[in-house]
């Protein structure tokens, strides 16, 4: 008799990889225009530190977006005889304070500007409930993005990484958005399931 209990359950890469797919489709145009003034110098997996650690300067970096899978845990679906997951991402974005600005380009102060990026950053990712649904393998099962849930935005070191990337350089700030993707897998449909 098989097993109900799917096997192969992570997809964080391909989730990783959504999320960049769903912030490169929904950022600000400016944010991607190669010479603007907002262009993001890198929009990637990654970690500030991982940056440093190779002697990059995090102030050369900027303006960043990082996308961090932080783990993946169980949750219950009633009556689902599958794996029902939450894959948990940091959504990291670092700036200086000279790209600290305006609709109008003219500099406003750090916290005006972490709101100001945080609802960009928020319009874009939550555009799509399940990220565009994107297929995700598995060996042996079928999967699914469920929905995404917000979990907490962090504007002022909050957090682990937050907290250390300013704590990297005196003259950038940094905000985050956790989020959990709920994510269903379980016997395909031609498997009788």
């Amino acid at each position: 008799m098989a097993s109900s209990m799917a096997r192969d359950f992570i997809h964080s890469e391909e989730i990783g990889n959504a999320i960049l797919a769903i912030l490169e489709a929904n950022l600000p145009a400016t944010w991607l225009e190669a010479g603007h003034p907002d262009e993001l110098r890198v929009l990637s997996f990654g970690d500030m530190h991982e940056y440093v650690a190779r002697g990059a300067s995090i102030r050369d970096e900027c303006p960043a977006i990082l996308v961090k899978p932080l783990g993946v845990t169980p949750f219950n679906v009633q009556g689902f005889g599958g794996m029902a997951t939450v894959e948990s991402f940091r959504i990291i974005m670092v700036r200086t304070f000279a790209q600290t600005t305006d609709d109008d380009g003219e500099l406003i102060a750090a916290a005006r500007g972490r709101a100001r990026y945080a609802k960009a950053l928020n319009t874009a990712l939550f555009h799509s409930e399940r990220l565009g649904n994107p297929e995700l393998s598995t060996v042996d099962q079928a999967a699914a993005i469920r929905r995404i849930r917000f979990v907490d935005w962090d504007y002022d070191a909050g957090n682990g990484d937050t907290a250390a990337i300013m704590e990297l350089s005196a003259d950038v700030w940094a905000i985050s958005v956790d989020i959990g993707v709920e994510v269903i897998t379980g016997p395909r449909s031609d498997d009788g399931g």
